[in-house]
C-alpha cells in the first residue's frame, strides 16, 4: 500500500479515524430509545420515524455531495471536518431536547453530517489508495466497527452508573469532538503530494453509466438491505422461531458484528487482485450461512458460528464494491452515488423486510434474506459479464 509522503500519510490516517467518529454518532440513539420514550412520553415504536428521517437525510447528503463533486466541487476535507464538528455538537445537546420532534430534528442533522463524513471520507480514501483491493477502505470500515462497538459500551457503562441522558450526551459528544480534533490535526496540514487525479476524459465512463453503474447501485442497495435487515431482525427471529431466550438471542448480533469486524481487519492485509471473485465468494458465504441457520438442526454454539460466518462474509463486500467502482469509473462522484445507494438500502431495508415477513410469517425471515442475496449474485454475474469486455485483469 503506497500512501506517498508524510503529509499524505497524515491525511490518510485522519480520514480513516473520521469513520470511527461517524459510527459513534449513528449508534447513540438506539441505546437510548427506552430512556427518551420515558422522558418525552412517547411510544418506543415512534422512534422508527426518527431512524427513517435520519437515514433519509443521510441519503440526501451523500447524493447531494456526489452531484456537487460531479460539477467540480473539490473542498471535501473542510466539509468533512465541519460535519464531524457539528455532529459532535448535536450529540452534546441531545440530552436537552424538549420534545420528540426536536429530537427528530437533531437526528436529521446528525444523519446529514454522517452522510457527509462517510461519503467524503470514503471517497478520498479510495482515491488515495494505490493498493490492490482497497486496503485503506477496509481499514476505515474496521475503524467504523470500533466506533459502533464503543458507543453502546460507553452508554451501557453510564446507564449502569445511573447517569442521566444529559451526561450521556456530553460524554458521547465529547468523544466525537476528540475524534474531530485528531482528524483536524491530521488533515489541517499542507500536502505537497499530488492526489490521484480524476480521469481527464470521462466520456467513455459516462456512456457506461446507464447499465454498468446501475448494477453497481443494485449490488450496494441489496447488500445494505441484507446487512441492516440482519442487524434489525436476527435476534427477534432467534427468539420467535428457535425459542432462544432474549438474553441469548442478543449474543447473535454480537457474533455478527464480530465476524464483520474481523474480516474487514483481515482484508487490510490481503492483496485482492480479483475483486469480482472475492465479492462472489462473500455472497456464497452468506448463502451457506443462511442455509444452515434456517435448518436450525444444530446446537446453540453452531448457530453462533454460522452467524459469525455470515458477518465475516458480509464484512468485505461494501469496501470491495467501493474499490471496484473506483477502478471502473475513476471518479469521486460515482463512489458517492454508490454510497448513497447503500444509504437508500439502509432507509428501506428494515421496513421492506418487516413488510414481507408480516405477510409470510417470521419463519420465512432467512428465506427473505436469502432472496436478497441471490439477487445480489445474479447482479454480480451480469456485472462480471459487462466488465469482462473491458479486459481489466484486476477485476
Amino acid at each position: 500500500m503506497n500512501t506517498g509522503n508524510v503529509s499524505t500519510r497524515r491525511a490518510v490516517a485522519g480520514l480513516i479515524i473520521s469513520l470511527s467518529g461517524f459510527s459513534i454518532t449513528v449508534n447513540v440513539l438506539p441505546s437510548l430509545v427506552t430512556g427518551f420514550s420515558e422522558i418525552l412520553s412517547v411510544d418506543p415504536s415512534m422512534f422508527g420515524v426518527i431512524f427513517s428521517l435520519q437515514f433519509l437525510f443521510y441519503t440526501i447528503a451523500t447524493t447531494t455531495v456526489g452531484y456537487l463533486s460531479s460539477k467540480g466541487f473539490r473542498s471535501l476535507e473542510p466539509l468533512l471536518l465541519i460535519a464531524l464538528c457539528v455532529s459532535a455538537l448535536c450529540l452534546a445537546l441531545i440530552g436537552h431536547v424538549p420534545t420528540f420532534w426536536a429530537l427528530a430534528l437533531v437526528m436529521m442533522c446528525i444523519g446529514t453530517c454522517g452522510g457527509l463524513v462517510e461519503a467524503n471520507g470514503t471517497t478520498l480514501l479510495a482515491h488515495y489508495d494505490t493498493s490492490k483491493g482497497g486496503k485503506l477502505v477496509h481499514l476505515s470500515q474496521f475503524f467504523y466497527s470500533i466506533g459502533a462497538f464503543t458507543a453502546p459500551l460507553v452508554i451501557a457503562f453510564l446507564l449502569y452508573q445511573g447517569q442521566p441522558i444529559t451526561i450521556i450526551g456530553y460524554s458521547t459528544g465529547g468523544l466525537t469532538f476528540v475524534v474531530f480534533l485528531v482528524v483536524f490535526a491530521l488533515l489541517n496540514h499542507p500536502t505537497k503530494t499530488d492526489k490521484p487525479r480524476e480521469v481527464q476524459n470521462e466520456s467513455e465512463e459516462v456512456r457506461g453509466f446507464s447499465w454498468s453503474f446501475l448494477l453497481f447501485l443494485a449490488l450496494m442497495f441489496l447488500y445494505v438491505i441484507v446487512e441492516i435487515s440482519t442487524v434489525s431482525w436476527i435476534p427477534y427471529y432467534m427468539e420467535q422461531r428457535l425459542s432462544i431466550p432474549s438474553a441469548n438471542a442478543s449474543i447473535f448480533l454480537t457474533a455478527f458484528w464480530m465476524g464483520l469486524g474481523i474480516s474487514r481487519l483481515i482484508y487490510t492485509f490481503i492483496n485482492t487482485h480479483r475483486l469480482l471473485l472475492h465479492i462472489g465468494l462473500c455472497i456464497v458465504g452468506i448463502i451457506i450461512s443462511l442455509f444452515f441457520v434456517q435448518a436450525g438442526i444444530f446446537s446453540y454454539e453452531f448457530l453462533l458460528i454460522f452467524i459469525l460466518l455470515m458477518g465475516f462474509s458480509c464484512g468485505p463486500i461494501w469496501p470491495l464494491l467501493i474499490e471496484l467502482c473506483k477502478q471502473t469509473f475513476h471518479s469521486k462522484h460515482h463512489i458517492m452515488y454508490l454510497i448513497s445507494a447503500g444509504s437508500v438500502g439502509a432507509l428501506v431495508g428494515p421496513f421492506l423486510t418487516s413488510l414481507i415477513y408480516r405477510q409470510v410469517g417470521i419463519g420465512s425471515m432467512l428465506f427473505i434474506l436469502l432472496s436478497y442475496t441471490l439477487l445480489m449474485g445474479c447482479s454480480l454475474l451480469v456485472l462480471a459479464a459487462k466488465l469482462s469486455r473491458r479486459e481489466r485483469p484486476s477485476y
